[in-house]
């Protein structure tokens, strides 16, 4: 008992006993923790956003083109020979008229 310290809620503790650590850098360290597990998932769910907003709008232009395409294919295919006259070739018909007489070039 050479070596000890008064303590006045227990009268007296040897000085190898442990001393109570202080309390403020573990309360660093969780803020620390926290800040970094913080920063961790806002980095994450920036990342998975971004990857979101790429693919929609890569489907939305995927969407877009392919409308076009059956737009402009249906107007080819369908609509414009709807209006269009066909031109027949009608044999008889060329048969039938005078052939022109070729002039002569002498």
């Amino acid at each position: 008992m050479l070596f000890s310290r008064w303590n006045e809620n227990e009268h007296f503790y040897s000085d190898s006993a442990p001393l109570r650590p202080a309390l403020w850098p573990s309360v660093v360290v969780v803020v620390i923790v926290v800040f970094v597990v913080f920063l961790e998932v806002l980095v994450v769910v920036l990342i998975v956003t971004l990857i979101v907003v790429v693919v929609v709008v890569i489907g939305v232009v995927v969407i877009v083109v392919v409308v076009v395409v059956v737009v402009v294919v249906i107007g080819v295919v369908v609509i414009i020979p709807t209006f269009t006259p066909i031109q027949t070739f009608d044999v008889e018909k060329e048969l039938r008229s005078p052939v022109p007489a070729r002039p002569h070039l002498t």
